[in-house]
């Protein structure tokens, strides 16, 4: 509109003129818009949300940000299944100024977050009957809202991770995930999951995105676990990385990935131990002699294979950065 004035004025046209140019540019983009809207909803009635969508997304393209679009958008992706998506639009549209797009947003958010729970919860019904849990906590998914919810399943999660049932717990959690419920103390507990399931690695990576949030609570017990579990999680991720290249038969790869490790953790038996193995295996020396004597000097042979290997390791480094220098 302002380009269209200023070249008006610059052809001569009287201010009035302008005005009221510009009001029809305005009324034909409207009638556009209300066109373009019309179709998408005429689309999405006969079963075509995806093309109903991608008429609105060309319409946002084109810079309008009308919010019945946005609207009309979301309930696009909850015929295509992306409830979570659709809420989230409802959840900005609901603070919109404009009244009548407040409300019929609130109404869908209610509606939308409702459906979402009572899926969510026979979710939580099947996994807890398949554990023979008795489920304790779970409120009402038609009754209450979805932080309330999600409170009632931190508290399941954390009974049953309490009562042996880590598998549970995380199943629990995981799914309260997928649906869409993101909050950093669901994610905790997951972690804490984790660990009773032996998968630090993975339990580390949690809290690792959780050292960055905004609760100062969450983000200083996640500093303190990646603290606690972080060292003996990056020599599980060594060891099974090794491991994996063994089996694919790069052996020299699997004896730099734990010579690397070694470097960063030298005092860990077990990552020793392991390159032992493999720069044995590398010399074809992996059945030592019966005799007690030269099994103990085979296992000093190792210890010298294993330490040259991390001599020669570091002395490429220094080269590498003397190079470099």
């Amino acid at each position: 509109m302002v380009r269209l004035a200023k070249r008006a004025a610059g052809l001569g046209i009287q201010s009035s003129q302008i005005n009221e140019l510009q009001q029809q540019s305005q009324a034909v983009l409207q009638a556009a818009l209300n066109t373009r809207r019309s179709v998408a909803v005429q689309l999405r009635k006969q079963g075509q949300p995806a093309a109903a969508l991608a008429l609105l997304d060309a319409a946002l393209a084109s810079g309008n940000q009308d919010p019945w679009i946005h609207h009309n958008r979301a309930l696009a992706l909850v015929d295509l299944g992306q409830r979570n998506d659709a809420i989230q639009i409802w959840e900005q549209l609901q603070a919109h100024e404009n009244q009548a797009v407040a409300e019929a947003a609130g109404t869908m958010l209610q509606r939308q977050s409702r459906k979402l729970l009572l899926t969510l919860h026979r979710t939580l019904e099947h996994l807890a009957a398949k554990h023979a849990w008795p489920l304790r906590h779970l409120g009402d998914p038609t009754s209450i809202d979805i932080q309330a919810y999600a409170a009632c399943i931190l508290r399941e999660a954390i009974d049953a991770r309490n009562f042996n049932h880590a598998e549970l717990s995380l199943a629990m959690l995981e799914a309260a995930r997928s649906t869409g419920l993101h909050d950093a103390s669901l994610d905790d507990n997951r972690a804490l999951a984790l660990v009773n399931l032996n998968r630090l690695p993975d339990a580390v990576a949690i809290w690792q995105q959780l050292t960055q949030v905004d609760a100062a609570d969450i983000r200083k017990t996640a500093q303190e676990m990646v603290a606690r579990y972080g060292p003996q999680a990056q020599r599980l991720l060594a060891l099974t990385k090794a491991d994996q290249l063994l089996q694919a038969g790069e052996l020299e790869q699997g004896i730099s990935t734990l010579t690397e490790a070694l470097l960063q953790d030298p005092e860990c038996l077990e990552i020793q131990e392991r390159l032992q193995c493999l720069v044995a295996q590398r010399s074809q020396n992996l059945n030592g002699p019966d005799d007690p004597l030269s099994q103990e000097l085979e296992a000093h042979r190792r210890e010298l294979m294993a330490f040259e290997e991390v001599l020669n390791t570091l002395e490429k480094r220094l080269e590498g950065d003397q190079a470099q220098a």
